[in-house]
């Protein structure tokens, strides 16, 4: 319960274990209440996508992802692409 979102613990263990940098990774989520705030101060690339309870909510920019999707199927290669390039 203490270490979970907006927690960056999980997030900061996931970056150590892959070795990897934040940029590497795409979160994607629905709740901007918790998914995004704390995690795209670390680096991290976060997607919101806009179904279930939440899909009407908007929140102010530090709550929302940076990149907003209305559905999964939008979610395609070509996609990510584009958001790796955007942190090159």
């Amino acid at each position: 319960i203490n270490f979970s979102k907006p927690s960056t613990l999980c997030f900061k263990k996931m970056i150590k274990w892959e070795n990897c940098s934040p940029s590497d990774i795409v979160y994607i989520g629905d709740n901007p209440w918790k998914d995004f705030v704390n995690i795209k101060k670390e680096g991290i690339n976060t997607v919101r996508v806009l179904t279930g309870g939440f899909k009407d909510l908007s929140l102010d920019q530090e709550h929302e992802a940076e990149y907003t999707l209305k559905s999964l199927d939008q979610l395609t290669i070509n996609f990510i692409k584009k958001i790796k390039d955007a942190h090159k």
